[in-house]
């Protein structure tokens, strides 16, 4: 899964929590798998309201800014690599 990416890097998030971040110039192609984490059918499945609890655990479990505002996505996350 797509973790971050800067213009000259992408990171990528692994399963047990592992990352690894490859360089542009390495990649050929990027493209997407149309694919969701989630399990095939899971929203036929749960209820509406049990769905808008997802949501809303899910949304709090973002970090917060001391403004209220999303932090920037600008490539600036510890470990990409840079030229």
């Amino acid at each position: 899964m797509l973790a971050a990416q800067t213009a000259t890097s992408i990171t990528l998030r692994q399963g047990e929590g592992r990352t690894e971040t490859i360089l542009r110039a390495n990649i050929a192609s990027v493209t997407s798998t149309g694919k969701s984490m989630m399990p095939e059918g899971f929203e036929e499945r749960i209820a509406q309201q049990e769905m808008a609890d997802l949501i809303a655990f899910l949304q709090s479990a973002r970090p917060a800014t001391p403004s209220g505002e999303p932090p920037l996505d600008i490539g600036t996350e510890p470990g990409l690599i840079e030229p």
